[in-house]
Protein backbone atom coordinates (compact mmCIF):
# COMPACT_ATOMS: atom_id res chain seq x y z
CA UNK A 1 0.00 0.00 0.00
CA UNK A 2 1.67 3.27 -0.84
CA UNK A 3 0.90 6.44 1.24
CA UNK A 4 -1.65 8.95 0.30
CA UNK A 5 -1.24 11.92 -2.09
CA UNK A 6 -0.19 14.99 0.04
CA UNK A 7 -3.52 16.91 -0.70
CA UNK A 8 -5.00 14.28 0.85
CA UNK A 9 -3.64 15.39 4.12
CA UNK A 10 -5.42 16.88 6.96
CA UNK A 11 -4.38 20.18 6.61
CA UNK A 12 -6.39 21.47 8.95
CA UNK A 13 -5.06 18.92 11.47
CA UNK A 14 -1.74 20.27 10.96
CA UNK A 15 -2.47 24.34 11.39
CA UNK A 16 -4.45 23.12 14.62
CA UNK A 17 -1.76 21.12 16.00
CA UNK A 18 0.64 24.14 15.14
CA UNK A 19 -1.27 26.78 16.94
CA UNK A 20 -1.10 24.41 20.02
CA UNK A 21 2.50 24.50 20.08
CA UNK A 22 3.49 27.93 19.04
CA UNK A 23 0.16 30.08 20.35
CA UNK A 24 -0.79 27.82 23.60
CA UNK A 25 -0.52 29.37 26.71
CA UNK A 26 1.11 26.24 27.77
CA UNK A 27 4.33 24.32 26.33
CA UNK A 28 3.28 20.94 25.89
CA UNK A 29 5.17 18.29 27.97
CA UNK A 30 6.35 16.57 25.12
CA UNK A 31 7.70 19.50 24.23
CA UNK A 32 10.39 20.29 27.26
CA UNK A 33 13.81 20.95 26.12
CA UNK A 34 12.77 20.74 22.60
CA UNK A 35 13.75 23.08 20.02
CA UNK A 36 10.16 23.38 20.03
CA UNK A 37 9.97 24.95 23.39
CA UNK A 38 12.61 27.99 22.10
CA UNK A 39 10.63 28.61 18.81
CA UNK A 40 7.24 28.73 21.73
CA UNK A 41 9.06 31.15 24.04
CA UNK A 42 10.05 32.90 20.85
CA UNK A 43 6.57 33.32 19.14
CA UNK A 44 5.09 34.53 22.32
CA UNK A 45 8.19 37.15 23.56
CA UNK A 46 7.57 38.76 20.05
CA UNK A 47 3.97 38.57 20.38
CA UNK A 48 3.37 39.80 23.71
CA UNK A 49 6.52 42.74 23.11
CA UNK A 50 4.61 44.08 20.23
CA UNK A 51 0.96 44.37 21.95
CA UNK A 52 2.92 45.85 25.34
CA UNK A 53 4.46 48.56 22.91
CA UNK A 54 1.54 49.64 20.74
CA UNK A 55 -0.66 49.35 23.87
CA UNK A 56 1.25 50.46 27.09
CA UNK A 57 -1.85 52.24 29.05
CA UNK A 58 -4.08 49.48 28.54
CA UNK A 59 -1.42 47.35 29.61
CA UNK A 60 -0.21 49.26 32.38
CA UNK A 61 -4.10 49.92 33.48
CA UNK A 62 -5.29 46.39 33.30
CA UNK A 63 -2.69 44.06 34.01
CA UNK A 64 -3.08 40.53 34.05
CA UNK A 65 -6.83 40.70 33.39
CA UNK A 66 -6.00 42.41 30.16
CA UNK A 67 -3.63 39.90 29.36
CA UNK A 68 -5.38 37.12 30.21
CA UNK A 69 -7.61 38.17 27.01
CA UNK A 70 -4.78 38.23 24.71
CA UNK A 71 -3.28 35.16 25.46
CA UNK A 72 -6.87 33.71 24.80
CA UNK A 73 -6.93 35.15 21.65
CA UNK A 74 -3.72 33.72 20.81
CA UNK A 75 -4.97 30.69 21.88
CA UNK A 76 -8.08 30.41 20.30
CA UNK A 77 -8.02 32.54 16.80
CA UNK A 78 -4.35 33.46 16.45
CA UNK A 79 -2.92 36.35 14.51
CA UNK A 80 -3.37 35.80 10.64
CA UNK A 81 -1.10 38.95 9.91
CA UNK A 82 2.60 38.82 8.30
CA UNK A 83 2.87 41.54 9.62
CA UNK A 84 3.40 41.69 14.00
CA UNK A 85 2.61 45.53 14.38
CA UNK A 86 -0.96 44.45 12.86
CA UNK A 87 -1.28 41.96 15.85
CA UNK A 88 -3.29 44.24 18.31
CA UNK A 89 -5.67 45.83 15.47
CA UNK A 90 -6.39 41.96 14.72
CA UNK A 91 -6.85 40.99 18.45
CA UNK A 92 -9.16 44.30 18.98
CA UNK A 93 -11.42 42.81 16.58
CA UNK A 94 -11.83 39.54 17.61
CA UNK A 95 -12.08 40.65 20.93
CA UNK A 96 -15.48 43.52 20.54
CA UNK A 97 -17.00 40.15 19.11
CA UNK A 98 -16.78 38.38 22.43
CA UNK A 99 -18.74 38.19 25.43
CA UNK A 100 -17.60 40.92 27.56
CA UNK A 101 -14.96 40.40 30.80
CA UNK A 102 -17.08 41.33 33.80
CA UNK A 103 -13.89 42.12 35.78
CA UNK A 104 -12.90 44.57 33.17
CA UNK A 105 -14.47 47.84 32.68
CA UNK A 106 -16.63 48.72 29.17
CA UNK A 107 -13.45 51.73 28.66
CA UNK A 108 -11.09 49.25 28.36
CA UNK A 109 -11.92 48.33 25.01
CA UNK A 110 -12.25 52.15 23.30
CA UNK A 111 -9.00 52.84 25.34
CA UNK A 112 -6.96 50.02 23.60
CA UNK A 113 -8.72 51.13 20.41
CA UNK A 114 -7.29 54.82 20.99
CA UNK A 115 -4.22 53.46 21.02
CA UNK A 116 -4.32 51.11 18.14
CA UNK A 117 -5.58 54.12 16.19
CA UNK A 118 -2.17 56.24 17.00
CA UNK A 119 0.35 53.75 15.54
CA UNK A 120 -2.46 53.37 12.22
CA UNK A 121 -2.04 56.77 12.18
CA UNK A 122 1.33 57.05 12.54
CA UNK A 123 2.60 54.17 10.44
CA UNK A 124 0.36 55.49 7.11
CA UNK A 125 1.94 56.37 4.26
CA UNK A 126 2.07 59.91 3.07
CA UNK A 127 0.05 61.77 0.52
CA UNK A 128 -2.78 60.39 -0.96
CA UNK A 129 -4.06 60.77 -4.90
CA UNK A 130 -3.82 63.62 -6.82
CA UNK A 131 -6.11 66.38 -6.26
CA UNK A 132 -7.14 70.28 -7.64
CA UNK A 133 -7.42 73.15 -5.36
CA UNK A 134 -10.83 73.99 -6.41
CA UNK A 135 -13.84 72.06 -4.39
CA UNK A 136 -17.10 71.12 -6.55
CA UNK A 137 -20.11 69.96 -4.80
CA UNK A 138 -20.48 67.09 -7.50
CA UNK A 139 -17.16 66.38 -6.92
CA UNK A 140 -15.64 63.97 -3.74
CA UNK A 141 -12.96 65.24 -2.12
CA UNK A 142 -9.32 64.05 -1.17
CA UNK A 143 -7.57 63.45 1.87
CA UNK A 144 -4.22 62.37 3.05
CA UNK A 145 -4.13 58.89 4.18
CA UNK A 146 -2.30 59.47 7.36
CA UNK A 147 -5.88 59.93 9.39
CA UNK A 148 -8.96 57.87 10.62
CA UNK A 149 -12.04 58.83 12.10
CA UNK A 150 -13.29 56.52 15.05
CA UNK A 151 -16.62 56.98 17.26
CA UNK A 152 -15.96 55.74 21.11
CA UNK A 153 -18.47 55.62 23.65
CA UNK A 154 -15.81 56.94 26.65
CA UNK A 155 -13.82 59.89 26.11
CA UNK A 156 -10.52 58.07 26.83
CA UNK A 157 -8.88 60.69 24.83
CA UNK A 158 -9.17 62.76 27.71
CA UNK A 159 -7.84 60.33 29.93
CA UNK A 160 -4.10 61.60 31.52
CA UNK A 161 -1.45 59.84 29.52
CA UNK A 162 0.65 58.85 32.53
CA UNK A 163 0.61 55.14 32.97
CA UNK A 164 0.33 55.62 36.86
CA UNK A 165 -2.93 57.31 35.91
CA UNK A 166 -6.50 55.04 37.31
CA UNK A 167 -8.96 57.81 36.69
CA UNK A 168 -12.34 56.78 34.50
CA UNK A 169 -12.88 58.43 31.51
CA UNK A 170 -16.43 60.46 31.04
CA UNK A 171 -19.27 57.76 29.33
CA UNK A 172 -21.12 59.84 25.81
CA UNK A 173 -20.04 59.51 22.55
CA UNK A 174 -17.56 61.07 21.40
CA UNK A 175 -16.13 61.32 17.00
CA UNK A 176 -12.07 61.42 16.90
CA UNK A 177 -10.32 62.40 14.36
CA UNK A 178 -6.80 61.66 14.06
CA UNK A 179 -4.15 62.38 11.72
CA UNK A 180 -0.58 63.77 11.38
CA UNK A 181 -0.06 67.38 10.57
CA UNK A 182 1.94 69.14 8.24
CA UNK A 183 4.97 68.50 10.45
CA UNK A 184 4.47 64.67 10.95
CA UNK A 185 3.32 65.23 14.72
CA UNK A 186 -0.04 63.12 15.90
CA UNK A 187 -2.98 65.08 15.99
CA UNK A 188 -6.57 64.82 17.10
CA UNK A 189 -9.68 66.66 16.35
CA UNK A 190 -12.85 66.27 18.28
CA UNK A 191 -15.64 66.31 16.21
CA UNK A 192 -19.47 67.20 17.01
CA UNK A 193 -22.04 64.53 15.56
CA UNK A 194 -23.08 66.41 12.01
CA UNK A 195 -18.98 66.95 11.41
CA UNK A 196 -18.46 63.48 11.92
CA UNK A 197 -21.56 62.80 10.43
CA UNK A 198 -20.67 64.59 7.17
CA UNK A 199 -16.54 63.34 7.41
CA UNK A 200 -17.37 60.02 7.28
CA UNK A 201 -19.72 60.09 4.14
CA UNK A 202 -16.91 61.97 2.45
CA UNK A 203 -14.51 59.17 3.64
CA UNK A 204 -16.22 57.34 2.11
CA UNK A 205 -16.46 58.59 -1.20
CA UNK A 206 -19.49 60.43 -1.48
CA UNK A 207 -19.46 63.83 -3.27
CA UNK A 208 -19.84 67.43 -1.06
CA UNK A 209 -23.02 67.76 -1.98
CA UNK A 210 -24.08 64.15 -1.09
CA UNK A 211 -22.35 64.48 2.29
CA UNK A 212 -23.60 67.30 3.27
CA UNK A 213 -27.03 66.17 2.79
CA UNK A 214 -27.10 62.66 4.09
CA UNK A 215 -24.64 63.76 6.63
CA UNK A 216 -27.50 66.56 8.25
CA UNK A 217 -29.95 64.23 7.94
CA UNK A 218 -27.86 61.28 9.85
CA UNK A 219 -27.39 63.89 12.18
CA UNK A 220 -30.92 65.41 12.73
CA UNK A 221 -30.28 68.81 11.41
CA UNK A 222 -31.17 70.76 9.07
CA UNK A 223 -28.96 72.09 5.57
CA UNK A 224 -29.21 75.90 6.47
CA UNK A 225 -26.83 78.81 6.32
CA UNK A 226 -25.31 78.08 9.86
CA UNK A 227 -24.36 74.07 8.39
CA UNK A 228 -23.12 75.17 5.12
CA UNK A 229 -20.73 77.92 7.26
CA UNK A 230 -19.64 75.15 9.22
CA UNK A 231 -18.92 73.12 6.89
CA UNK A 232 -17.11 75.22 5.16
CA UNK A 233 -15.03 76.34 7.97
CA UNK A 234 -14.26 72.77 9.21
CA UNK A 235 -13.01 72.07 5.40
CA UNK A 236 -11.10 74.89 5.77
CA UNK A 237 -9.66 73.94 9.09
CA UNK A 238 -8.90 70.16 7.66
CA UNK A 239 -7.45 71.96 4.81
CA UNK A 240 -4.74 74.66 6.68
CA UNK A 241 -4.07 71.17 8.95
CA UNK A 242 -2.77 69.26 5.71
CA UNK A 243 -5.66 66.63 5.59
CA UNK A 244 -7.70 67.84 3.50
CA UNK A 245 -5.60 67.68 -0.10
CA UNK A 246 -8.28 68.71 -2.74
CA UNK A 247 -11.50 67.85 -4.99
CA UNK A 248 -11.01 64.93 -6.59
CA UNK A 249 -9.61 64.93 -10.34
CA UNK A 250 -12.08 61.94 -11.64
CA UNK A 251 -15.55 61.07 -10.10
Amino acid sequence: MTDPPRSHLDLAVLQQTLADAFLGDEIPPSMAGTRLAFYHRLVHGALDECVASILPRTCARFGERFWREVRRFYRERGPRTHYLRDVPSEFLAWWAEQPWPGDLPPYALDLARYEVTAMEVGAAPDGGRSAVAVLELGRPVVFQEAMALRRYRFAVHRLPEEPEDRSEPREGPVALLAYRDLNHTLRYLELSPVAAAILERLLGGATLQEAILRGAEDGGVRVDDALLQGTAALLGSLAERGVLLGGATDL
